[in-house]
């Protein structure tokens, strides 16, 4: 895997007290990744050994990200099976500004050693315009019912928007990023929601047809 020598962490990630430190270091790292193919392919494992933790770590400081509207995850299945063939990250913001390595010839790289895998000190060469970031602004509901559409989400389009303009775009605490990295996430909570209350029905169901209580002589 081709590492690069450069990673972004714009000021909005930088300063967000809502995410851990590492978390913005491992944001850095998608950067620097997502130069040669538009997106990060690398596995929890890839970054867990390269920062020298556990795997949980990664999946932590992945979830404050992603909750955070930073990036998006997407999965992609082998065609005509539901086995995962890859894991894909996206910027949630990257339209809004452009990574060094499109910038730089690369020649230059030559002039920089290459980072040790494991060492615990990285080093970021961090470009000063990326604070120029580009303000937000919300979609139509008909873009976010488009979007819903092609990417084939149980979200209810009305819903979710209605619940964004009402507390003034904001995720959390701060203020939204990318729109179709929230919808996302709405959609993954969602599942999840879905997926525990089926879970609570059947067990009762379960639970009911085992029940022979009503078989002991209570006298």
């Amino acid at each position: 895997m081709h590492q690069g020598y450069f990673a972004i962490i714009p000021a909005s990630v930088r300063y967000d007290h809502s995410i851990p430190p590492n978390a913005k270091l491992l944001y850095g790292e998608i950067t620097a990744l997502c130069n040669e193919r538009g997106y990060c392919w690398a596995t929890n494992s890839y970054f867990a050994d390269l920062y020298g933790v556990k795997d949980r770590s990664i999946t932590n400081w992945l979830g404050a990200l992603e909750k955070a509207g930073y990036i998006i995850r997407e999965q992609v299945f082998e065609k005509g099976t539901k086995r995962v063939e890859e894991r894909r990250i996206y910027l949630a913001g990257e339209e809004t500004f452009s990574t060094p390595r499109k910038n730089l010839r690369d020649p230059l790289e030559n002039n920089f050693p290459t980072p040790l895998k494991k060492s615990s000190n990285i080093i970021e060469q961090v470009n000063n315009t990326s604070n120029n970031i580009g303000r937000f602004t919300p979609p139509t509901i008909e873009m976010v019912s488009d979007y819903i559409k092609t990417k084939g989400y149980v979200v209810d389009a009305e819903k979710w928007f209605a619940h964004y303009e009402s507390n003034g775009w904001k995720v959390g605490k701060n203020k939204m990023v990318n729109w179709k990295a929230a919808v996302t996430t709405w959609a993954k909570n969602s599942y999840n929601k879905t997926a525990q209350v089926d879970s609570i029905k059947k067990r009762n169901v379960i639970d009911s047809l085992t029940d022979r209580s009503w078989a002991y002589d209570k006298g």
